[in-house]
Parts: structure tokens; sequence; C-alpha cells
């Protein structure tokens, strides 16, 4: 099943019931997860200059998109093992099972 992150995410705050506005929380979301990448490279290639990560997201946007998609998916767990206490039986239950379905 080959769905973007974004639709991966408002899926799972359909399950959750989420009443706000689910756009602007799937924007933060991948804003931090843009930040913690960047940093991320940043660190790693020992860049310090905003216009020098730019250039190379730019000219690396495949190792990019993989660092973003690795980020984005260390920071949902962190998520989902905060939120998971909070949730209803049959809520964790619709989670596991879509998020199942997505790991295929």
């Amino acid at each position: 099943m080959d769905q973007t992150l974004e639709t991966k995410l408002e899926r799972v705050l359909e399950i959750l019931h989420y009443e706000g506005d689910k756009g602007a929380l799937i924007r933060k979301f991948l804003d931090v997860c843009k930040g913690k990448t960047a940093m991320s490279i940043m660190e790693k290639l020992g860049i310090k200059d905003n216009n020098e990560i730019a250039r190379y997201i730019t000219d690396h946007q495949e190792e990019y998109f993989q660092a973003l998609e690795k980020e984005s998916t260390e920071t949902f767990k962190d998520y989902f093992k905060q939120i998971i206490p909070h949730l209803t039986l049959e809520e964790k239950q619709n989670l596991t099972a879509y998020l199942d379905e997505v790991a295929r």
C-alpha cells in the first residue's frame, strides 16, 4: 500500500478521533521531522550554514527524502509510545490494524 506520509498521518488522526485541525497538526509534525532531518544531515556532514544545507537537499533529494522518511518513522514511534497508554481498546486495535496494513 503506497500512501503519502500526510495520508497516513491523517488516517491515524481519524482513528484516534482527533477533533482539532488535522492539517495544522500534520504540517507541524512534518516541520519537526524536516528540522530534525536537516540537523542530522548537518551534524553528519559538518555543515554549518543554512544555505549549504539547502544546496545539499537540492542536490541530494533522494538521500534527503530517505533520511526524512526514517526520521518521520522514528518521530512517529516516539509519539505512538507516548499516546498508547491513553487510547481506548478500540483505538489501539484499530490503530494496530491500520499500521499492520500499511507495513505490508
